[in-house]
């Protein structure tokens, strides 16, 4: 499973784990990848569109520091949220994950 999350909507539960074609389809485009690390060693990988600022692309979602509490990037347009395993392979997400 995995997810979607366009600017201004909650998250959009999706099954199976996403292809890179239909990633570049959800963003419009080629991909950029963001992980959040979890304290599990496991993590959260973000995929957007790897232009959307200079595409002008709505605002979606802020990244924090949460050491630092400090922002450290605002992520635009779609946004694909899936998990990755101890080996870093792409796995289904958790509810919790969201």
């Amino acid at each position: 499973m995995f997810a979607v999350k366009h600017p201004k909507r909650g998250w959009e539960k999706r099954e199976g784990i996403p292809t890179l074609a239909q990633m570049q389809e959800i963003v419009g485009g080629n991909i950029e990848h963001f992980h959040l690390p979890l304290k599990s060693r496991t993590g959260i990988d973000l995929f957007v569109n790897e232009e959307g600022k200079l595409l002008d692309l709505p605002s979606n979602i802020g990244i924090l520091n949460i050491d630092e509490l400090a922002l450290v990037d605002i992520l635009v347009g779609p946004i694909i949220a899936v998990r990755h395993d101890l080996e870093g392979e792409t796995a289904t997400r958790t509810d919790e994950d969201l």
